[in-house]
């Protein structure tokens, strides 16, 4: 992985980590919360900027399909909060590899 110097760039390194071996990095962002903290703050950042809407204003569709995989790949590991964040997450890895 090369050396990011903005939030832009760690984000598409993250986005690259994920296209490479997606399981291991799932299993990583379930296990622990480093990475996914890092994706929610991206998430945070892009939100304030208007590149992305609120998961909450999403249509109910897409937030459902957001929240079953966060529940898919967490296999009851994480709580609620820490689901919202898998989600968060995710929405942000489907951002960044558009």
């Amino acid at each position: 992985m090369k050396k990011a110097t903005n939030w832009i760039e760690l984000g598409q390194a993250m986005a690259e980590m994920f296209t490479s071996n997606h399981l291991v990095f799932c299993e990583l962002l379930v296990s622990g919360n480093s990475m996914r903290m890092i994706l929610v703050t991206l998430y945070e950042k892009f939100w304030r900027e208007n590149k992305l809407l609120a998961i909450e204003v999403l249509p109910r569709e897409q937030k459902l399909v957001l929240w079953e995989t966060a529940k898919d790949f967490s296999k009851g590991r994480l709580l609620e909060g820490e689901l919202t964040e898998l989600s968060k997450s995710f929405y942000v890895l489907e951002y960044l590899l558009q």
